[in-house]
């Protein structure tokens, strides 16, 4: 069962841009934009935690 990340349409949502949510939670706005496109093969519990 695959996991579906539907990132662009929450940060749509609460009308955030991804720069803004990367400050927010401490990751470089490449990191996050790799795990929006799904291309990443693993994510650290406490980065999961601090984007919901």
């Amino acid at each position: 069962m695959p996991i579906i990340i539907n990132l662009d349409v929450v940060l749509a949502q609460k009308k955030m841009r991804s720069r803004e949510l990367a400050q927010r939670i401490g990751i470089t706005e490449q990191n996050l934009s790799l795990l929006k496109s799904g291309k990443v093969k693993s994510i650290r519990f406490a980065t999961l935690e601090k984007i919901c």
